[in-house]
């Protein structure tokens, strides 16, 4: 499960929410960005949940928002299903 690391950090319905939009934005990460080594999967298996959890610590738990955030940090700050542009997590954090 890759919210593991953070399982004590939220509670049982918002890790659900977390692993939905995993779930979600897997698909689109793994088309935009590929990956063919078992290390490269992993990293972007970890490196999307990570943009999952920074977005969840900032307040955000609708798991749409949370994959188009997700997904849009990972290929450039468009989210490939809709192109629309998007703010990842960090330039939101910076913005506040």
């Amino acid at each position: 499960m890759p919210f593991s690391a953070v399982k004590d950090e939220f509670q049982p319905e918002e890790l659900a929410k977390l692993t939905d939009a995993f779930h979600l934005a897997w698909p689109e990460v793994l088309i935009a960005r590929g990956a063919s080594t078992p290390a490269q999967l992993g990293w972007l298996r970890q490196t999307l949940a990570g943009y999952i959890i920074a977005s969840a610590r900032l307040g955000e738990f609708d798991p749409v928002k949370l994959k188009k955030e997700a997904v849009a940090a990972l290929t450039g700050g468009t989210c490939p299903s809709d192109g629309e542009q998007t703010t990842s997590p960090e330039a939101r954090s910076a913005s506040s």
